[in-house]
């Protein structure tokens, strides 16, 4: 899944050096998977509590993860755990190829930690159904649906996060970009998952091989990370629209003005 609710932390941290940054990722990176892999069991005793289907319950419980997860983010200088927002921050001139490139890394790498770590802790029968994490395509769905499925949601979730990230209330920052997975998730649930985060899919297909190379490079790695490109390339030529339709305004009142001061 994808973890839009850090939104543009990563961007808006203090200075810190990539190094520490790639650390903060992978540390949160493995947080984050380690926790979700109890979800698949933990999601089916809270079920009837919450009178949702143990799916919905997953859905459920990761959010409230990413709720909890956004102070700690903060803390560490905005740490990420999807390189899919490591594209869009960086479309967005937020941020160096190589630094983000290096973040990646330490967000998969964190990743695979997660995922041992939890099949190594977790008792087993916790962990007798993980194998799902590794699905990839769905039955009946075909490569390049999967490809357009995360690209397609992947790119308007990062235009709405970004988004999101310009407004005034920390509240609509937060749950709105939820709100986007929350739909995301359900539109592509019977194509790819969807994933929306490489470091997720990654660390499970690496402990369980149920993709094919091809399938996992394109769809969960190659697709993700191009719809970050995009909806972060289209929220800059969002940003530039709006800074030239200000201007004009502003040409425009400065005009009427100096008219009006010529009739007086």
């Amino acid at each position: 899944m994808e973890s839009p609710a850090l939104q543009q932390q990563g961007a808006d941290a203090p200075s810190i050096t990539s190094s520490r940054k790639a650390f903060c990722d992978f540390a949160v990176t493995a947080l984050f998977i380690g926790v979700t892999a109890s979800f698949v069991e933990l999601s089916k005793h809270v079920s009837p509590s919450l009178g949702l289907s143990p799916g919905g319950a997953g859905l459920a419980l990761t959010l409230l993860l990413l709720v909890v997860l956004v102070p700690v983010c903060e803390q560490l200088g905005g740490a990420l755990f999807n390189p899919a927002n490591n594209a869009f921050l960086y479309a967005t001139g937020q941020g160096s190829g190589q630094e983000h490139i290096l973040r990646s890394v330490a967000q998969a790498v964190g990743g695979v930690v997660g995922a041992l770590l939890a099949t190594a802790l977790l008792p087993v029968s916790w962990t007798r159904e993980l194998s799902v994490m590794a699905v990839g395509l769905r039955p009946g769905v075909t490569l390049l649906e999967g490809v357009a499925c995360e690209f397609i949601l992947g790119s308007l979730l990062a235009f709405v996060v970004l988004l999101a990230g310009q407004l005034k209330s920390s509240a609509l920052k937060l749950w709105i970009p939820l709100i986007a997975t929350v739909v995301a998730v359900k539109a592509g649930a019977s194509y790819t998952g969807p994933s929306l985060n490489p470091a997720f899919t990654f660390s499970w297909v690496f402990v369980y091989e149920l993709q094919s190379p091809a399938e996992h490079l394109l769809v969960f790695w190659l697709a993700p990370i191009a719809s970050g490109l995009f909806g972060g390339f289209a929220f800059r030529g969002y940003q530039l629209f709006q800074q030239d339709r200000t201007r004009r305004q502003q040409q425009q009142q400065g005009r009427r003005r100096a008219g009006r001061s010529k009739e007086e």
